[in-house]
């Protein structure tokens, strides 16, 4: 018992230095692209970076079942690191592709892995706690990452920062060989991986819905970062809103780490999982849906911050689900959940980028509005189902 308690602040440092070294290439890389020519390119590579997740999620999934979490993760650390030298030296358009992703396929064996070693040692009552603590180490480091960022190419260049986050993968990687145990239980399920079959399979089992709910929040997300920007600057008059933008995400990052490292444990505890996923899916599309009428910088905050509770609620509570229902390995389960999280961020820019230009500055929150609470319905209904045959009895 002692040696999982002391495992919790190993996972939360590499998911820490890991989310911030990602952080801090978002303000950089559109103008990277840009330097290199490859500006009407930056959706597509952006794009290629989720899609690798979307394939390669399970499949580390599964190899952490079958081989161990410890040197999976060490994989992805050192593979991170090699991509952002990669970045950082890149001269071409093409260099800059490959880069991302060969960084798209390793650094999708870090998170799964992660939250499959929490799963490992933890009390499946104790899993949201635990699962929330991790997603305010994810929130921190993606709220320091951006200005960190900022700052290093204030200071420097534009490769500067891809090497700096490259030190700190790097480092990561030695802490993890150090410290990190091996948690994989001998004897777990193994099975063969098989990346559609295993999407297919999800699509096909009693997870269906949790696996659903884990698209639709990222799809969401991230139509509202791709767009946010663009929105501020219109609804504000101004020509660009990046400092405004900062300032909301930074509000919306402190939410999250608020309510997944203090609350989520206390809320499932006494509502349980389902009940605390559902009122996050409400919230989340009441902020959506506040968005839209927002004019001013405040009421930007408020609302994306109405938002970002529910997020905070619903991500932890879902994978808690997840991993306490899986009849798989923990590392294929939780991956699985991954690629599904990764098609979001696919699907998600595409849409809103074309409907915020096509349609209307309203379309992509009306979309998230609805489909969260699609999402919330499609739950609720399946319970139901669920519960007919028990009632019968």
């Amino acid at each position: 018992m002692n040696r999982d308690r002391a495992i919790m602040p190993i996972l939360f440092g590499i998911l820490f230095l890991v989310m911030m070294g990602f952080g801090m290439i978002i303000p950089i890389m559109p103008y990277y692209a840009k330097d290199l020519g490859g500006e009407r390119w930056w959706g597509v590579i952006v794009a290629t970076y989720s899609a690798m997740q979307f394939f390669f999620a399970p499949f580390w999934g599964h190899m952490s079942d079958r081989i161990g979490r410890k040197p999976v993760i060490m994989l992805g650390l050192a593979g991170y690191a090699l991509s952002f030298v990669l970045n950082g030296l890149a001269q071409s358009v093409a260099m800059l592709f490959i880069a991302r992703t060969l960084a798209g396929i390793l650094s999708s064996a870090t998170l799964p892995t992660t939250m499959a070693v929490v799963a490992d040692i933890t009390r499946p009552e104790e899993r949201a706690r635990r699962m929330g603590l991790l997603g305010a180490a994810m929130g921190l480091g993606m709220i320091f990452g951006p200005g960190i960022g900022g700052f290093l190419r204030a200071a420097s260049n534009l490769h500067f920062p891809f090497f700096f986050a490259a030190g700190l993968a790097l480092i990561n990687l030695a802490f993890v060989f150090a410290m990190l145990p091996e948690t994989r239980k001998e004897g777990g399920p193994a099975r063969p991986h098989q990346v559609l079959g295993n999407f297919q399979g999800a699509l096909a089992g009693h997870l269906r819905p949790l696996y659903l709910t884990t698209f639709v929040l990222t799809f969401a997300t991230a139509g509202l970062e791709t767009t946010f920007a663009y929105l501020l600057a219109d609804r504000l008059h101004l020509a660009t809103a990046e400092l405004q933008m900062a300032e909301v995400f930074v509000a919306m990052g402190l939410i999250t780490v608020l309510v997944q490292g203090g609350l989520i444990g206390p809320l499932t505890r006494r509502f349980g999982e389902e009940r605390v996923m559902q009122a996050g899916l409400l919230a989340s599309a009441g902020g959506f849906a506040a968005i839209i009428a927002t004019h001013s910088l405040t009421g930007a905050i408020v609302y994306a911050g109405i938002y970002g509770v529910g997020t905070a609620l619903v991500r932890p509570s879902v994978t808690a689900l997840i991993s306490r229902r899986a009849t798989v390995g923990q590392g294929v389960a939780i991956g699985s959940m991954d690629s599904f999280d990764s098609l979001g961020r696919i699907a998600g820019p595409v849409l809103a980028n074309w409907s915020y230009h096509a349609i209307s500055s309203a379309a992509p929150y009306v979309i998230g509005a609805l489909v969260n609470l699609g999402a919330m319905g499609y739950y609720a209904l399946q319970q139901l189902r669920a519960a007919g045959p028990q009632l019968e009895n």
